[in-house]
């Protein structure tokens, strides 16, 4: 209820700023209408249960303008109706709400103006047609749907990226922007109040020439946000001095000749949208770029030091025995070291073959049903000799009727490197417990080791977006390429899972990951 009263006073005050600020009297207005952007964002965010507040804000501003209440009561109605359709293609079409890429500003633009705002038009025209005359009446649709176009269009992008944003504003492009435009608002009003040059296409062109510039330069320098922020004040700004200027009120006389200047600020707003879209993507791009670039150099250097040392302790050892330098009961004494490095390379680069898969987005799952404790011997069996050797005991603690809807070979990734960590930070003699329990719709599995664990900022680092990998040590100085629990995330989102960890230092680790249910076909 409150969100509906607070709709329909919104509504009804900007409906009395955009008719105050009109060049001539009448029941629809070529001037920016922002009742109707600030309806649509509602109807967007939250619902078509707002609707009750659009269609009473329309039926008071009616009124208010003369306007019979039953007339009033029939624009109420379409507007309620054509917002709460907008609502719907809007999420229908799939437009994100951060107007990040071009084809949601284009969508965005295309449902406004080629859907909501004609059928609006057109089905005003009836009622219209019972206080005005058929030409006229035509004219006035002609001018509903350019100021509802342009009052949509310019605070739509707004109050959309703003709720994006989480309601923050960054400071430092607001900041540079306001100067830019500050500068760029002083200039025009002195060349319209004090008649610094000839009216009439000299003026015109000096007011939408600067315009676009400042969108243009907007549009690059800045994102969608701040754009769309820069849109409305220009846009604002331009009305208010029709409204107070004499000289500019000479020009902009008539509906019609407002009407011009609509379709120019319309397509310099949605160029500027559209532009900044791009170039937010670029930035996105490029950033996704570095990243890449960092994480291959850290790949190789990964593989350089990894891969390359193990097998050269064992060419070297290989080396010494055909050499004759290496009693064959010294080589048999070293093989479990050997045996060591050659799994934990094996692992590597086996784990590098699935980071480059997921690098080349060809990550796609064919889940079936898993049986959860045969997953589990199977990735304790394969490190069995990496835990003999530090005489740490593994213990599986899993329901034999522990069964999951995934993709086997993803389910043993997950599992093995869960595992090899687990072993990799357990010092000597310690314990490493693979459970599983129900939870739901689903099995929380749990791979907990009583090792040296790690502090809360280490544990936050492990999830945090974008961050690399690197070489880590364990505590009988084995070494890994930092891969696994990137992999182990992304295969638990293809196949439906979460993972979490609980942690302290010294004492010991729990990674726990979900997986659902097979469904009931399957089992």
């Amino acid at each position: 209820m409150n969100l509906t009263v607070a709709l329909a006073v919104g509504y009804f005050l900007l409906g009395r700023l955009a008719f105050a600020m009109a060049v001539s009297e009448g029941s629809a207005t070529s001037i920016a209408f922002l009742p109707e952007g600030l309806a649509l964002a509602f109807t967007i965010i939250f619902g078509p249960r707002v609707s009750l507040g659009i269609f009473l804000g329309q039926l008071v501003l009616s009124v208010s303008l003369g306007v019979p209440a039953a007339v009033g009561a029939a624009f109420g109605l379409v507007n309620a109706i054509g917002d709460s359709i907008g609502g719907w293609l809007f999420w229908k079409w799939r437009i994100s709400p951060s107007l990040g890429r071009p084809r949601d500003v284009v969508r965005l633009f295309a449902m406004i103006a080629l859907v909501l705002q004609p059928a609006s038009a057109l089905a005003k025209a009836l009622p219209r047609m019972s206080i005005s005359v058929p030409e006229e009446v035509i004219h006035l649709s002609i001018y509903s749907w350019a100021g509802n176009t342009m009052g949509q269009f310019l605070l739509v992008p707004i109050l959309l990226t703003w709720c994006s944003a989480g309601l923050r504003f960054d400071r430092r492009e607001l900041v540079r922007s306001s100067a830019i435009l500050g500068l760029y608002g002083a200039g025009i009003l002195m060349f319209s109040y004090f008649r610094l040059g000839e009216i009439d296409r000299l003026y015109w062109f000096a007011v939408f020439g600067g315009f676009y510039l400042v969108l243009i330069w907007s549009s690059v320098q800045s994102g969608t946000l701040v754009t769309s922020a820069i849109n409305f004040l220009i846009t604002m700004g331009f009305v208010l001095s029709i409204a107070i200027s004499p000289e500019s009120l000479l020009y902009f006389s008539t509906q019609g000749r407002v009407l011009y200047a609509d379709f120019l600020i319309l397509a310099g707003v949605a160029s500027s949208l559209v532009i900044s879209a791009l170039c937010s993507q670029l930035r996105e791009k490029t950033a996704q770029l570095i990243q890449a670039n960092r994480a291959k150099e850290q790949l190789l250097a990964i593989i350089g030091h990894d891969v390359r040392s193990p097998i050269a302790s064992l060419s070297t050892a290989l080396d010494l025995v055909k050499e004759g330098r290496m009693e064959q009961s010294e080589f048999f004494s070293i093989k479990k070291q050997l045996r060591l490095a050659t799994d934990s390379t094996r692992w590597t680069l086996e784990n590098i073959m699935e980071w480059a898969t997921l690098q080349l987005d060809e990550l796609k799952p064919a889940p079936m049903s898993c049986r959860v404790l045969a997953m589990a011997e199977d990735a304790v069996e394969l490190l069995r000799v990496n835990a003999e050797f530090k005489a740490i005991k593994v213990v599986i603690d899993i329901d034999g009727d522990a069964m999951v809807w995934a993709d086997r070979h993803h389910l043993g990734s997950i599992l093995r490197n869960l595992l090899s960590n687990a072993i990799k930070f357990t010092g000597r003699g310690g314990r490493v417990r693979l459970s599983a329990s129900r939870a739901g719709g689903s099995w929380r599995i749990t791979v907990e080791d009583n090792g040296v664990g790690m502090t809360s900022q280490q544990t936050d680092g492990l999830f945090e977006e974008g961050k690399g990998f690197s070489t880590s040590v364990g505590t009988a100085r084995e070494r890994g390429a930092g891969l696994g629990l990137q992999i182990v995330s992304s295969f638990l989102d293809a196949n439906g899972g979460d993972l979490s960890v609980d942690s302290l230092p010294n004492e010991g680790s729990a990674f726990h990951f979900t997986l659902p249910l097979p469904p009931e076909s399957s089992l």
